[in-house]
């Protein structure tokens, strides 16, 4: 038997086929496996109606080698055959299609017969392929921006996990940890390592990971135009995720957006296997706006096909939602377990028998019923390179270096430099941590440019609810101010507006909302005002409403009139804000009944900076012993608004409690009374006790870093801490 007749007896061959088959038919054509044209036996023939032309018929031979090349008597044959059946049949092309490639004979074969062609699959892919456009334009789209003129590198602590295979063909993982001053830099020097890998990125809200996904993007893109580097980068947000049946349909629309064509998956998911796309997954965290341990883990396996084909991934996503590689390597091995078909059908055979064929016939049985059934055990991250990066806040001079780039906007609108303006930012409250964050300096920056925040005032206080406030009454007034076209909602109307849609977004655990819903919403403030704003709608349609509402700057518009905030912050500083007016009024809202973020929480404390009495109502409330006995749900969400509300807690009492899922960083505790308080997966970082006293505390699964007790009593139990 020779080597062709080898070859087209595998499974590889036949595997081969189907595919090539199936590029042609997304190209448009109906192909017909196996034909029989004249008598001679076809891989594919492949026919399509054009206009002007009529029907065409191509006819295709998949050479599929295990080894070498295609030869020229490989291609002599075809000829013959193609001259027996072209001109009765009407064949307008014969093309040879091989895995490998073609000898410089080959070539030389078909020279003298135009319709014969040879190609490899390689640039059958390539032709689907053609992403030139599409990179150019998001290159020159993104040097359009601010961000590109204005961008700081980020820093950052980097764990690498590096496989190695034990001799029973397990893995074990090497780990080394580092400190690195240019984050992009070292996820691109992973990136373009030889072994596929998988990156995760983690950090709060306005840290930079969606900026660092687009850096990384740009990066590629333009290597890819100058024929630097094969891979192909896709931005995929995973916000989009919910809206679609299944990955396959995501992906599509993924690829649609970032390259506006279509593309057959079956290219794309080989083109990945063969490790040249780079998957950009942006916001793990916002495939849903509140997430428990069970839901996580489903979205990991939901998109765990992008983690392990041979292609690299990175992976942003908040702290709190991450989920480690343990999770994962749990959740699908229980999730292999029940879809997997039974261990064996031969339990009364001896045991020495049993034992010996037992893996045989394991093997056997599941290769018979993954053709029958479709079962394919989900793939595990343990031979997979791993790297994670945990983003660390600009330090003092990146906030120097990122005020300097508006020293021209300094000087020309106020008359002084980065430097003053620096200067006068240190001195304001919490001024500094706010300065951490990219997102949150961008807006300071803004605030200040635009006149919201006096340089020459020593009064200024800007908490982060302070700073989200400023801000978006700045882009309020700004549109206000472009004239009548702008008055159909007044500002007040329009802010509120935002408050109800971000409510709608938590309440129904979405993180966007349809604009019908609005009008549905249950009793609340908000509601009451969206209900006496209907009149103003009756006389419009929904499309000037949609367009009303899109111009608040914090509101983006996506697909089938749907509204989501340009940064999730902003919604959750609107159902701060919503919180606040009611805790304002003393009103117990039913959603402290429930586990709230810690970046709600965040935004509510923050308003005692400028709100006198949010502080009082928290300790009151507190106080009010049928309120403490009824939840500790309401008592945990109370105290740590209550913690985020103030650096400095004097005389503050805690006892019976269970605080988790917060961070009490940079807080003095002065004669503070702790009592039978657990502490479970918080951070406590430069957090002082003076002349505290902490009785029965327990941490667990926590983070204690450079911590202060100064004249206190302790006893305090660590566990996983």
């Amino acid at each position: 038997m020779g080597s062709k007749e080898k070859d087209k007896l595998t499974p590889q061959w036949k595997a081969f086929e189907n595919y090539v088959a199936s590029l042609y038919e997304e190209l448009g054509y109906r192909v017909h496996s196996n034909a029989s044209v004249s008598g001679q036996q076809i891989d594919v023939l492949a026919e399509k109606v054009e206009p002007g032309l009529g029907l065409i018929k191509i006819i295709i031979e998949c050479k599929y080698k295990s080894s070498g090349s295609v030869s020229n008597q490989d291609v002599f044959d075809f000829i013959s055959m193609v001259k027996s059946i072209a001109d009765k049949n009407s064949i307008v092309k014969a093309i040879i299609v091989t895995n490998t490639s073609f000898s410089k004979d080959a070539y030389a074969a078909s020279e003298n017969y135009s319709v014969v062609e040879l190609l490899t699959i390689k640039s059958i892919e390539n032709g689907f392929f053609q992403l030139n456009s599409a990179y150019r334009s998001f290159i020159n789209q993104y040097k359009e921006k601010e961000i590109f003129n204005s961008y700081i590198p980020l820093k950052g602590s980097v764990k690498q996990f590096k496989p190695f295979m034990r001799r029973d063909g397990s893995y074990v993982k090497s780990e080394a940890a580092a400190e690195v001053k240019n984050v992009e830099e070292k996820i691109l020097k992973w990136i373009n390592s030889p072994t596929p890998c998988f990156v995760s990125v983690v950090a709060d809200y306005g840290a930079g990971k969606t900026t660092l996904l687009e850096k990384i993007k740009l990066h590629f893109a333009e290597k890819y135009l100058n024929n630097e580097s094969i891979i192909k980068p896709i931005f995929i947000p995973l916000k989009n995720f919910h809206k679609y049946k299944s990955i396959e349909a995501f992906l599509q629309a993924c690829i649609i957006k970032e390259f506006s064509k279509e593309m057959p998956l079956s290219l794309f998911w080989q083109v990945a296997k063969d490790g040249q796309i780079l998957f950009l997954l942006d916001g793990f965290d916002e495939m849903a706006s509140q997430i428990d341990s069970q839901s996580r883990k489903e979205n990991f396996l939901n998109i765990s096909k992008f983690l392990t084909t041979n292609s690299r991934a990175v992976l942003t996503c908040r702290p709190a939602y991450f989920v480690t590689e343990q999770e994962y390597e749990e959740t699908i091995g229980s999730v292999n377990n029940v879809n997997s078909p039974p261990k064996s059908i031969f339990k009364s055979l001896p045991n020495e028998i049993y034992n010996a064929r037992k893996s045989i016939i394991e093997k056997l049985h599941h290769k018979i019923v993954g053709k029958i059934a479709d079962y394919a055990p989900l793939p595990s991250l343990s031979s997979i390179a791993t790297m994670k990066v945990e983003l660390k806040g600009f330090d003092d001079k990146q906030i120097s270096e990122y005020l300097k780039k508006s020293e021209k906007i300094y000087q020309e609108t106020f008359g002084f430099g980065w430097e003053k303006v620096r200067g006068f930012l240190l001195k304001i409250y919490d001024i500094e941590d706010l300065m951490k964050r990219p997102i949150l300096l961008k807006m300071i920056n803004d605030t200040i440019i635009d006149g919201a925040i006096d340089i020459d005032s020593e009064t200024s206080l800007i908490g982060p609810s302070s700073l989200y406030e400023l801000y978006t009454n700045i882009k309020l007034d700004i549109d206000w101010l472009k004239g009548d076209s702008r008055h159909f909602l007044t500002k007040i109307e329009r802010r509120d507006f935002a408050e109800a849609i971000a409510l709608m977004m938590f309440d129904s655990n979405k993180l966007e909302v349809e604009l019908k819903e609005i009008f549905n919403m249950a009793t609340t403030k908000s509601t009451f005002i969206l209900n006496r704003l209907k009149e103003k709608y009756e006389s419009v349609s929904i499309e000037q409403i949609a367009a009303d509402i899109q111009i608040c700057a914090f509101l983006s518009r996506e697909e089938n009139d749907r509204f989501r905030f340009m940064h999730k912050s902003f919604m959750e500083f609107f159902v701060a804000r919503f919180l606040k007016s009611l805790l304002q009024n003393n009103r117990m809202d039913k959603r402290f009944y429930n586990k709230l973020p810690k970046e709600i929480l965040y935004f509510l404390g923050g308003f005692s900076l400028v709100e006198p009495n949010i502080k009082p109502t928290l300790i009151r409330w507190l106080s009010t012993k049928k309120l403490h006995n009824q939840s500790e749900i309401i008592k945990r969400n109370l105290i740590a608004t209550l913690l985020y509300s103030d650096s400095e807690q004097k005389s503050l009492n805690i006892e019976n409690t269970t605080i988790n899922d917060i961070d009490i960083n940079k807080i003095s505790f002065q004669k503070a009374y702790f009592s039978n308080a657990i502490f479970f997966n918080i951070s406590q970082i430069k957090t002082s006790f003076i002349k505290s006293k902490l009785e029965k505390v327990q941490y667990e699964r926590s983070t204690l870093k450079e911590n202060c007790f100064d004249n206190c009593r302790s006893k305090i139990n660590l566990i996983s801490t």
